[in-house]
């Protein structure tokens, strides 16, 4: 299992929070979501190694933009 923390930019209020949880839930292999809206964060736990760039593509497809994202 890998977890990602991805900095979010364009977030604002609780819907975007909702539209956000939605389009990183809808990538394979993802198992689990959790955003906060405070720190413009989403913390990511996929089965396996993933290319940034997904989640990058998920976040402007759904209007945001990623600003950075680490993996552990």
């Amino acid at each position: 299992m890998m977890t990602y923390q991805i900095k979010i930019k364009g977030m604002s209020c609780q819907n975007c929070v909702r539209h956000v949880t939605e389009a990183l839930t809808e990538i394979p292999g993802t198992i689990n979501v959790k955003l906060s809206l405070e720190e413009n964060q989403a913390v990511v736990e996929t089965q396996e190694k993933m290319d940034p760039q997904v989640f990058r593509q998920a976040l402007e497809e759904a209007g945001y933009s990623m600003e950075d994202v680490a993996a552990s």
